[in-house]
């Protein structure tokens, strides 16, 4: 099964930043180790980790992984003197909205 692009990206904006580039706060809320790469560049966080990344403004592809999960990628765009976040989870059920029950 083909891994759908994530149209509505993952980084909430929290908050406006004196701080001219952007910062992310990224929790990896999994008892995984997460691979997160924002165009060339690739950070690793390990099992409940966090980090705060500063970025410079603009355009990121994202793809978000760990070890047997479904991938997530997309596209964020970055605004300057902001301040976004970011927690890494997994759903383990999953039930599609179009799922038609069986009577």
């Amino acid at each position: 099964e083909e891994v759908k692009k994530n149209k509505q990206g993952i980084f909430n904006q929290i908050e406006e930043s004196e701080y001219y580039n952007p910062t992310v706060e990224i929790y990896n809320n999994t008892d995984k180790t997460l691979t997160l790469k924002l165009n060339d560049y690739r950070y690793t966080f390990e099992s409940h980790q966090k980090k705060t990344i500063e970025l410079t403004p603009g355009t990121y592809d994202y793809y978000a992984s760990a070890p047997l999960v479904i991938p997530d990628y997309g596209t964020e765009r970055l605004q300057s003197n902001y301040t976004y976040s970011w927690e890494f989870y997994i759903i383990t059920d999953y039930a599609p909205s179009d799922k038609k029950k069986r009577k």
